[in-house]
């Protein structure tokens, strides 16, 4: 028996194309896989958190998040009961598809298996668990449904005006909250690695840096001028870059890129040596190590942007935990 399969489609994925991408090419692809599937769409920023957190009361086996790392951002906060924007459930955007599974399902609390059709400029995650662009052959793990449990980072801000937020691939802040803050600012007519590339190169040529405590597993905090941290639970962000060689999303800790302060010349240098994840003989610069738990907090009254799966919620301090097991997601194993 086909599961009950919700499709949350973001219609403004790559640069507005997915619209027509999805209803000339994926959903009837999708009928093909799944004749009885529903689909939606979101109408606003945030709304898949509020569509996945729906879904997830509504009894849905699987949720597939058609878009890109914003997109499933959003859902996997829904799925966590995190819902980013408060709205009354019976305004959401109407479900499409199979009125048989929309009328046969039942209330219950287990969380939907998270699934992907990758829609997105970058769509960065997905490399970290396989998933290939083509959506005959992503449609194609959908359905043999084989899962992993995965990991989730967590973000809270002592400002409460900042809402919290799980991230599933790439955290940090400092310069990558600040390329985040441009990228979002552009039109990506380059597509997401160039739009990235741009941002992260006029962030680069500012050489700002920002005076930090850090404090990992509780330790005691320690100053520290840093130029970008990485918190990573995936390995892949910024169209491509590979952060960490060696983040895992189910070992329980984050790996953690820490970049300090250093010239014009070694920050255009380190741009190429993110997208192969080799920082041999840049040890003096960038700091390695592994933990559950890091502690963030600006000095000098230094105004420090956080990112967060490619987006930015807020400004340290902050702090940013791991939460073991927390998600099902179905991948290439």
């Amino acid at each position: 028996m086909d599961p009950n399969i919700l499709f949350i489609v973001n219609p403004k994925s790559r640069s507005g194309e997915a619209i027509k991408i999805w209803e000339k090419k994926i959903l009837p692809q999708v009928l093909m896989f799944f004749p009885d599937a529903n689909w939606v769409f979101t109408t606003r920023q945030y709304e898949a958190s509020l569509l996945a957190y729906s879904a997830k009361k509504r009894g849905y086996d699987i949720v597939v998040a058609v878009g890109g790392d914003g997109t499933i951002n959003e859902i996997v906060n829904g799925l966590l009961g995190n819902q980013l924007l408060n709205s009354n459930p019976s305004n959401f955007p109407e479900i499409f598809g199979s009125p048989l599974k929309l009328n046969n399902l039942t209330d219950n609390n287990s969380t939907p298996s998270l699934a992907f059709i990758p829609l997105g400029t970058g769509s960065d995650f997905i490399k970290s668990i396989g998933i290939p662009k083509n959506i005959n052959k992503a449609l194609t793990i959908i359905k043999q449904r084989k899962s992993i449990i995965t990991d989730v980072g967590y973000i809270e801000f002592q400002n409460e005006s900042f809402h919290p937020r799980y991230f599933i691939n790439i955290a940090g802040c400092g310069a990558n909250g600040e390329t985040v803050k441009r990228l979002n600012e552009s039109d990506k007519k380059f597509g997401k690695r160039g739009a990235f590339l741009i941002a992260a190169i006029k962030t680069l040529l500012k050489n700002q840096s920002f005076p930090v405590q850090i404090s990992f597993d509780n330790e005691s905090y320690i100053p520290f001028d840093l130029r970008v941290l990485f918190i990573c639970n995936g390995q892949y962000c910024g169209g491509g870059m590979r952060i960490s060689r060696d983040a895992s999303l189910n070992n329980g800790k984050f790996k953690v890129v820490q970049i300090r302060k250093m010239n014009k010349i070694k920050s255009i240098f380190l741009l190429n040596r993110l997208y192969s994840g080799n920082y041999k003989g840049l040890e003096n610069d960038i700091i390695e190590r592994e933990a559950t738990t890091i502690k963030i907090k600006s000095l000098e009254n230094a105004i420090v942007p956080a990112e967060s799966d490619g987006k930015m919620p807020g400004y340290l301090p902050a702090s940013f935990s791991i939460k073991p097991n927390k998600l099902s997601i179905i991948a290439k194993i």
